[in-house]
C-alpha cells in the first residue's frame, strides 16, 4: 500500500450542475493495476454549513471536513489496504473515492468509520 499523503495529487475546479466543484485526483495511482483494486468505496461527507455555491461556509467548517477526511482516509487505507484515488467537493458534500482489493462488509466498514469519530455527517456506498 502506498501512502496517499506522499502521493502526487492534482487539483482542479469545474462547474457542475451550476455549482463549483473542487476536484483532487491522485495521479500517483496511474501505475496501479485496476485488477488489484477492483472494488470502489465512496464515502460522502456532508457539510453542516454551506455557501450558495455549495462550498463550506467557514474556516471552521472546512477544518472539520479536512480533519474528518484525513482520519477516515488513514483508517480506510491502513485497515483495508485501500488506495485513496479522488476527492470531489461540491453541492454541500465532499466525496472520497477509495479503491480496495476486496470488499469489507457494510457493518464492518460502518464500525471502522464510526471509530474515527467523524466531525460531520457521512454516508458510504460500496
Amino acid at each position: 500500500m502506498g501512502d496517499y499523503k506522499s502521493d502526487r495529487w492534482v487539483n482542479g475546479e469545474k462547474q457542475f450542475r451550476g455549482r463549483i466543484a473542487l476536484i483532487r485526483k491522485n495521479v500517483s495511482l496511474q501505475s496501479v493495476k485496476k485488477s488489484d483494486y477492483p472494488e470502489l468505496l465512496l464515502v460522502t461527507l456532508v457539510f453542516h454549513q454551506v455557501t450558495p455555491e455549495g462550498l463550506p461556509s467557514s474556516g471552521a467548517e472546512l477544518d472539520r471536513l479536512d480533519n474528518t477526511e484525513e482520519v477516515i482516509a488513514d483508517q480506510v487505507c491502513s485497515r483495508y489496504d485501500a488506495q485513496f484515488a479522488m476527492c470531489v467537493t461540491t453541492n454541500g458534500t465532499r466525496d472520497l473515492f477509495f479503491f480496495l482489493p476486496s470488499l469489507p462488509t457494510e457493518k464492518e466498514l460502518a464500525k471502522a468509520i464510526d471509530a474515527c469519530e467523524p466531525a460531520v455527517d457521512y454516508d458510504f456506498t460500496l
